[in-house]
């Protein structure tokens, strides 16, 4: 929100403004509705709920993929219309349910490819559902509504009300509502449903952070365990407090696995982190820095080895990916390195009191100034260009920065490259 408009629009005074409102009114049928909502009593939006979601269930055309947007907002705002209108946690409870028994009527009438009105569901109606429920006095009631409600689950959006059980179930209700979702898994014939009442009482374990009957749940669930269902398990025995147990879990993952690598590294940090291991930790910083040089996983490496080891990370690192990152061709003009290939496609540059950008290789380096396409690293420009301290110097980028740094930096990584002409 802009506040200097605001302001502005306040001084035109109430009289203008209302007739603003009225003339888009005409125009525009979303404005129309807003004003009906901003005049009506509590009462009357509440009436407005429910004629709006009884002529959801009687509409018969069909909203296209360009109107989902514009529907979503109107499901919006049928939702707010329930928030001013109804205060008492039961009846609330009672309502925002009605609008998920009505997914079937919204979902069949629409192309839902972007998943805007999914969202509705997942996050607008969720959190209204999650304040009712929480001031809601009868959990017994509101357990049992819960679980009626997840039984038919065709579209995939009422499962969300478990995820949050925990905003507002106590932990006996949570522990009664497993017990109903293993029953029903267990009438089940099909794998489709019985997995999907698992799934619920994996979401409500992982939430009371019971890590035994996460691990039991997702055992009977999958039969065997993959890499995937390993950092789960490890993640809520971490969640839990038992970080000993989440280590040992992670260690079944093998090395060479790259499915999900940056989150069982992430979860290593932690671990070690939880169980005092300052060698491991910073091996595995470093692995996931130099996997990936972002500016996340730059602040992780310095939170583990000290945020007074910047400077010397920051040399190192960008000497490490202008001088090795190029195709081998140019790598043995430039000096026959060593050094493997990293396969990644960009490098970090850094100026004095400013955070790290994340920054394409070779992008200073201007097809007018060296011949060559920006895809190729500074290196490549050596071909027909001469020293590549005088290329950084008078590259595009150089030229067009105002101040000093940028210049400086292009010359200190050509100084640097100078050493592999030899």
């Amino acid at each position: 929100m802009d506040p200097d408009r605001k302001k502005r629009l306040i001084e035109l005074g109430p009289e203008a403004l209302a007739d603003a409102l009225l003339e888009s009114a005409v125009r525009f049928d979303a404005v129309d509705d807003l004003i009906e909502h901003l005049i009506a009593t509590p009462m009357e939006n509440m009436k407005r709920y429910k004629s709006k979601l009884a002529g959801l269930k009687r509409r018969r055309r069909f909203i296209s993929w360009h109107e989902s947007a514009a529907y979503a907002q109107e499901l919006e705002m049928l939702l707010e219309d329930l928030r001013s209108g109804v205060k008492d946690p039961r009846t609330g409870v009672e309502l925002v349910a009605a609008f998920y028994q009505a997914d079937a009527a919204v979902f069949e009438q629409c192309d839902d490819s972007s998943g805007s009105v999914g969202d509705v569901f997942r996050f607008e109606a969720q959190k209204l559902f999650v304040a009712y429920a929480s001031k809601c006095q009868d959990k017994d009631w509101l357990s049992q509504m819960v679980f009626d409600l997840t039984i038919k689950d065709d579209y995939g959006v009422r499962d969300i009300l478990i995820d949050c059980a925990g905003e507002y179930l106590p932990e006996s209700k949570m522990r009664e509502l497993i017990v109903r979702c293993q029953a029903a898994a267990g009438k089940e014939s099909g794998n489709y449903r019985k997995r999907q009442w698992l799934s619920r009482v994996e979401s409500l374990a992982r939430q009371i952070k019971d890590a035994p009957l996460f691990e039991k749940t997702r055992l009977v669930s999958w039969g065997k365990l993959n890499s995937a269902a390993c950092l789960d398990i490890a993640r809520v025995h971490l969640d839990s407090g038992d970080a000993k147990t989440a280590l040992s879990w992670l260690q079944r993952v093998p090395e060479e696995e790259i499915f999900r690598a940056h989150e069982k590294d992430q979860l290593l940090l932690e671990i070690y982190a939880e169980l005092g291991d300052k060698d491991n930790q910073t091996e595995v910083a470093w692995r996931t820095f130099r996997r990936h040089r972002s500016e996340k996983t730059l602040d992780d490496l310095l939170s583990v080895i000290g945020h007074d080891q910047k400077a010397e990370v920051v040399e190192t690192e960008t000497y490490m990916q202008v001088c090795f990152r190029w195709p081998k061709r140019w790598r043995r003009r430039v000096g026959g390195c060593a050094h493997p290939l990293s396969t990644g496609r960009y490098w970090i540059r850094f100026y004095d009191g400013v955070e790290p950008k994340l920054t394409p290789m070779g992008c200073a380096i201007s097809r007018s100034s060296t011949g060559f396409p920006n895809r190729f690293p500074i290196g490549a420009a050596s071909k027909t260009t001469g020293p590549t301290s005088k290329i950084c110097a008078g590259s595009t980028a150089a030229r067009a920065a105002s101040g000093a740094d940028m210049k400086r930096d292009w010359w200190w990584i050509g100084q640097s490259l100078q050493q592999f002409r030899k």
